[in-house]
């Protein structure tokens, strides 16, 4: 705590009490003089003041005669406090555009040749699949339906059934076929998808995973935001490091891959 000072302060106009023709002092009589217009305030804590009586006028002023670099009543640690502020605060200002536009840029979907971003998402038997897990026994067709946008989606029912049609041929290229059904979480997606796969029957090298709330849809870029829309219908050929050798992303209703096009892919590579 500091105390009252009581130190004879100039004004821009004034050039203080001692004049210009003030009388010579000794270095250590001019820091006595200083020190003893101090009030000290016993608090039991060593050269402690308080700052209660300290007048608002002080602030930005020195005394009158330069006092010794030891007693001069510069707020020092408040002009480094204050720069230090004021340079983070101006470095923040040049990085914010920077930052927010990074945050504000949208995925994109993964193209040939890239690594598909890995995720994991649950089954509809409640177990948790990791893509990176799939691709590294064998390469994966991921397929993107439309799940539930309020309704069953027709289209991806005729794309599921041919795909089911040519599930031996899906097996003896020894690929694992990954079907996401997205969708929000209010919407009890597990039991939408239970509906959408009633007249269904998955083989083993098939797979249903549910992505409620988007998470999967918006880390490929997939989102297809407006009403009664979920995700943009898509299909994508990944090989054992998880790399894309064929995409196919569809902007309507229609576009799908069919289960043909998928195998004929394969059997080229």
């Amino acid at each position: 705590m500091l105390g009252s000072l009581r130190v004879p302060l100039c004004s821009k106009s004034e050039s203080g009490p001692y004049g210009k023709h003030a009388p010579q002092q000794s270095k250590t009589d001019r820091n006595n003089q200083t020190l003893n217009q101090l009030t000290p305030v016993s608090v039991g804590q060593q050269n402690s003041f308080s700052r209660q009586e300290y007048p608002a006028q002080l602030a930005g002023y020195i005394p009158c005669r330069k006092p010794s670099r030891a007693t001069a009543l510069r707020p020092i640690n408040t002009i480094h406090i204050t720069g230090r502020t004021a340079l983070s605060q101006f470095l923040l200002s040049l990085l914010l555009p920077f930052v927010m536009a990074f945050a504000s840029t949208p995925a994109t979907p993964p193209a040939v040749g890239e690594k598909a971003p890995d995720f994991t998402l649950v089954s509809q038997q409640g177990k948790r699949v990791q893509l990176s897990a799939l691709t590294a026994k064998a390469p994966v067709v991921l397929v993107v339906l439309r799940g539930y946008p309020g309704y069953q989606c027709p289209l991806c029912n005729q794309q599921v059934h041919d795909f089911l049609k040519n599930a031996q041929g899906f097996a003896d290229a020894k690929v694992q076929v990954v079907l996401i059904y997205p969708g929000l979480p209010d919407n009890n997606l597990a039991a939408r998808a239970k509906e959408f796969t009633a007249d269904k029957s998955l083989p083993e090298n098939f797979t249903l995973l549910l992505d409620p709330g988007y998470e999967f849809t918006n880390l490929y870029g997939l989102r297809w935001d407006a009403p009664k829309e979920t995700a943009y219908p898509s299909t994508f050929l990944l090989d054992q490091k998880g790399i894309v050798f064929f995409a196919k992303v569809s902007k309507t209703h229609g576009g799908r891959t069919k289960a043909a096009e998928i195998l004929d892919v394969l059997a080229k590579k």
